[in-house]
């Protein structure tokens, strides 16, 4: 038999919550997945960034990070906008390549949409 400690008490299931369609209440923490792995916030309110590192995602700004709440289309989040976990129907989290690519050419930051580039065309 598994035991449950008491900080596992004190978490919030947000794929559950959803699936009963309830609100999730204010608690300490929060669970869901990004990726399908498991991860916890120790807070209700979190930055797209905040996600993503926790997901495991050292490079934040190399991924477009998405939320799919129960019933709607998946909505794109950016890395400083701020999702409130206990709204209703957040579901899970995932990522896909980032729409727009950083790099630097001559030590000056640019921009792309391009997937791949040639050197003539950077």
């Amino acid at each position: 038999m598994e035991k449950i400690s008491p900080d596992d008490l004190d978490i919030i299931d947000l794929q559950e919550y959803s699936k009963t369609n309830r609100k999730p209440p204010a608690g300490k923490r929060y669970k869901t997945l990004v990726d399908q792995e498991l991860v916890v916030f120790d807070k209700s309110h979190v930055s797209g960034r905040e996600i993503l590192k926790k997901a495991g995602k050292s490079h934040p700004e190399c991924f477009s990070l998405y939320i799919r709440r129960k019933g709607c289309e998946p909505d794109r989040i950016n890395l400083d906008d701020v999702v409130d976990l206990t709204a209703e129907g957040v579901e899970i989290f995932y990522t896909k390549p980032p729409d727009i690519f950083y790099y630097d050419m001559d030590n000056e930051p640019e921009t792309t949409d391009m997937r791949e580039m040639t050197p003539i065309e950077s």
